[in-house]
């Protein structure tokens, strides 16, 4: 297989029936990676009861699932049933009563969304198994390439890591594309690779770098490579939620627009329905999907993968789809922000402790 083969989906509700009837037509093998599975009768059962069926068909189905994200799943009577059948479901950092109080237990999540069907069909994006994300509007991507290779080893290495609870290395495989690769980030400072390649790409930018995130809380060192790229000339413009899932997070997210407007930086809330997409491209030359948002959450504390692309028709594509969002988002002008109500700005201010947790 030389040639990749991609196409997106905009909402999760489409990304769902693409994932399952490439699940339904596996011939070996299916590794499923979420950080949200739940057992719900929108989509979770019938994904559940779809991988038991494949499972007593000889398959071999193999189930990652984060312990905070599919923390009511791991009490359903439906992980049961799935082991029963042959499903291997192995949880992530399994979350217990008695380890409540370890702070760290609650962070380096594993925040991943990744399927690999017969070593041969890939998807990512930001789609979970979670029926109240129907209609949002996300951005998911099945894949067909040399980059699946990698999606697999990069699932193999983290469910490694979970049964000997040992770093593992990300051994690159022999045959790669020379424009499409799945990058990796871990809590791990040297294993940062996807935020590493986030800044450099940031600060070669020349003509443009549009971002679409749920949620906006860079580190510092993010922040700062936005500005300066915006201050030397380049057109840099953000898509976030004009509301998100998550209350709190809205008002961290807010806290960065006044820096940013004054810098340049031009910021569009987009209001159709949640937004979810995680996406970046710059210049035509380079392109991100995947399930990184733009947070320090995402960046310096969970497992994150993306598929990173070099590729100019598929960073057309997600330009495209960026161009479209712009037009059913309100762009914040500096001169408003500046009059929004007192509330909001006290509001704002105390998020600013919490920042590196967001």
């Amino acid at each position: 297989m030389t040639n990749t083969e991609w196409k997106f989906y905009l909402k999760a509700e489409d990304a769902w029936n693409s994932m399952y009837e490439d699940c339904e037509s596996a011939k070996h093998s299916i590794c499923l990676e979420q950080y949200i599975f739940n057992n719900d009768s929108v989509i979770g059962n019938k994904f559940g009861q779809l991988l038991i069926k494949k499972a007593q068909e000889g398959i071999k189905v193999k189930l990652l699932l984060d312990g905070a994200g599919s923390y009511l799943f791991t009490y359903s009577h439906l992980i049961a049933e799935m082991r029963q059948a042959g499903v291997e479901v192995l949880i992530f950092k399994p979350i217990s009563i008695w380890r409540a109080y370890n702070y760290t237990s609650w962070f380096f999540r594993d925040h991943r969304k990744l399927l690999v069907v017969d070593s041969e069909i890939g998807h990512t994006g930001g789609v979970g198994i979670n029926g109240r994300m129907k209609d949002w509007r996300d951005t998911h991507v099945r894949i067909k390439g040399l980059v699946v290779k990698e999606m697999e080893q990069a699932f193999f290495n983290l469910r490694a890591k979970q049964l000997s609870n040992k770093p593992q290395r990300y051994p690159r495989t022999k045959d790669f594309s020379e424009t499409f690769h799945y990058v990796t980030n871990s809590p791990h400072f040297q294993r940062r690779y996807l935020y590493r390649q986030l800044i450099s790409s940031i600060r070669s930018a020349e003509n443009y770098i549009f971002i679409t995130s749920p949620y906006f809380i860079p580190d510092l060192a993010i922040f700062r490579a936005l500005r300066m790229a915006s201050k030397r000339g380049v057109d840099v413009r953000i898509i976030t939620p004009l509301i998100s899932d998550h209350a709190i997070v809205d008002l961290a997210t807010y806290s960065y627009f006044g820096i940013a407007l004054r810098a340049g930086i031009r910021i569009f809330t987009y209001a159709d329905a949640v937004l979810h997409a995680k996406t970046i491209v710059i210049d035509d030359e380079w392109s991100s999907v995947g399930s990184s948002n733009l947070d320090n959450l995402s960046l310096l504390f969970n497992y994150e993968g993306n598929i990173n692309s070099t590729d100019k028709k598929f960073a057309a594509e997600v330009k495209a789809q960026f161009i479209e969002d712009i037009e059913s988002s309100l762009e914040i002008r500096r001169h408003q922000w500046r009059h929004r109500q007192l509330w909001q700005k006290i509001a704002e201010v105390l998020t600013w402790p919490f920042h590196k947790i967001l």
